[in-house]
Formats: C-alpha cells, sequence, structure tokens
C-alpha cells in the first residue's frame, strides 16, 4: 500500500489525501477535512485488483459510489480469481472492512 507523509504549510495541509502506518497518531485542523476514510488491508486490495488506482482514489470511489458497491466489487473480482494468481493472496477473501464518514 503506497503510504503518504502530511505536509504542513502555511495556512493548510500540503496534500489532499493521506495514508499513514498503523500506530502513528495524526493531529489535523477539523477545517481542514472533508471526509476520514479507514480501512483494511483486506478492502485496500481493491488497488490490487485495479479498482482504484491507489489508496486515495480509493477513498474517492468510497464518497463516489459508497461503500457496499466497492465491497461488491471487490469480491466479484477475488470470486474472479479463485487461484489466486491475479493477486497473489494468502485466500481467496480477505476481511474487507472500511469507515467512511463526511466531515461538515
Amino acid at each position: 500500500m503506497h503510504q503518504q507523509r502530511l505536509g504542513f504549510r502555511p495556512g493548510g495541509v500540503q496534500e489532499d489525501h493521506l495514508s499513514v502506518q498503523p500506530g502513528v497518531g495524526l493531529h489535523l485542523p477539523l477545517d481542514q477535512c472533508r471526509s476520514l476514510f479507514l480501512c483494511t488491508d483486506g478492502l485496500a486490495q481493491c488497488v490490487g485488483f485495479g479498482l482504484a488506482a491507489d489508496v486515495a482514489d480509493l477513498h474517492r470511489q468510497a464518497l463516489k459510489q459508497g461503500m457496499p458497491a466497492l465491497a461488491d466489487a471487490l469480491w466479484a473480482r477475488q470470486g474472479a480469481d479463485p487461484d489466486l494468481e491475479r493477486l497473489p493472496r494468502f485466500k481467496l477473501r480477505d476481511d474487507a472492512t472500511g469507515a467512511l464518514c463526511r466531515l461538515g
């Protein structure tokens, strides 16, 4: 999964999307957030299956399509890859948990 560091600049945050390592604390002014997206590595498989370009795009897709549509599309791609060859992984399906919160 692609990880980005948060870069601050005078007057605001430098990047629209941010991904942090597990266990890393993050403080961001609430007025600079429009939405918050959290996902497990299982849901992040959407990127590996070509449903999103990267985690930032996965966030945008979640806002646009909704979480159920993403999960359905992921399960369809996983089901079409029963031999685990298109996207190497340990099992057919991993947990695909995500949370999307719109702010403001």
